[in-house]
């Protein structure tokens, strides 16, 4: 998932390029050298035979306007337009086609040293506090960078730093979450998330395949996994952010609250080609423990006005968590 805003504006400058004029299907087509062949092939292959909505599409009409938009190629990079018009045919809005980072820093005309320094620039930390006596709220924010399973450990020692027996409630904030990894996030939260299968992935050919979650980074420690758990989330909540949600949907004791969001709720496979470029490719959709798909926008059990000030939405998941049976008298 792209969060750095600078590449994210990079890879809309190169989007605007490859919808321009010069990009529409050529009228005189010419030929397309080998190496360009070869390279458009081989990614036309691999959407074919791998992509979530394979079976929706007309192939030999978009590999035809794919080689027409290649035509005259004689490289990789001059296939890129191509590629990236079939990506956006597929109908799945998560699955994107990255160029090398040396060709979208001289795209956006940025200098490549300082555009790799945008991008890579380390992340939002997790962070948890107490929001009343009884309950505490832990941060989980997109990762997408080196060394997953120290955040998970990070996530997990936030949690740790809150804890105590007199818990009995926790919020998992995953708003602005854009996505990256889920597993150190799922990690991370491994006590929260209760007993059981967290999550599948669910395939095309109608596969399914369990979310398998390790409680490494706990080291043998862990809180009350019987908690009741409020999960906030909104529109930038995306691709492993939703993943935190569609892990929390079905616990027992579980809320939601906030915003709808923001609708990439499938699983990607990363796939690198020969000349530094990816492919994020959706491959299946995401369900939670009770095997309800999702795959688009995730709405909350409440809903709360995006216009609602920060206290009013700790005291509305506040009251929640307070009135639950891991909470009231007796419930532990």
């Amino acid at each position: 998932m792209i969060s750095s805003p600078l590449l994210r504006s990079s890879v809309a400058c190169l989007l605007m390029f490859v919808s321009s004029p010069q990009a529409t299907v050529a009228q005189n087509v010419r030929a397309i050298g080998p190496e360009a062949r070869a390279y458009l092939d081989r990614v036309l292959n691999i959407l074919e035979t791998e992509s979530l909505n394979r079976a929706m599409v007309d192939w030999p009409q978009l590999r035809a306007s794919a080689h027409e938009l290649a035509a005259g190629a004689e490289s990789p990079e001059e296939t890129y337009r191509a590629i990236i018009h079939v990506v956006g045919n597929l109908g799945e809005e998560h699955s994107r086609f990255i160029p090398p980072m040396s060709y979208v820093a001289r795209m956006a005309q940025v200098p490549e040293d300082a555009f790799r320094a945008a991008v890579e620039r380390p992340g939002a930390e997790p962070s948890a506090r107490r929001i009343h006596q009884r309950l505490g709220l832990v941060q989980v924010p997109a990762f997408s960078g080196p060394d997953p399973d120290g955040f998970a450990a990070r996530i997990a020692e936030r949690i740790r730093d809150v804890s105590s027996d007199e818990i009995c409630g926790w919020v998992v904030d995953v708003r602005g979450n854009t996505g990256g990894n889920m597993w150190p996030m799922l990690q991370g939260l491994f006590p929260l998330l209760g007993e059981g299968v967290p999550g599948y992935f669910v395939y095309p050919d109608g596969t399914w395949s369990e979310w398998s979650v390790e409680a490494d980074a706990w080291h043998g420690y862990e809180p009350r996994s019987d908690v009741a758990v409020a999960v906030l989330h909104d529109e930038e909540t995306a691709s492993s952010g939703e993943a935190v949600v569609v892990a929390f949907r079905g616990r027992p004791q579980t809320r939601t609250f906030g915003r709808p969001t923001a609708g990439l709720s499938t699983a990607n496979r990363t796939i690198d080609l020969p000349d530094g470029a990816r492919l994020l490719l959706a491959v299946a959709v995401n369900a939670d423990r009770d095997r309800q798909q999702y795959g688009g926008v995730i709405l909350p059990d409440e809903e709360l006005d995006a216009e609602m000030p920060e206290d009013e939405v700790i005291s509305r998941v506040r009251d929640w968590l307070l009135g639950q049976r891991s909470c009231t008298d007796g419930g532990k």
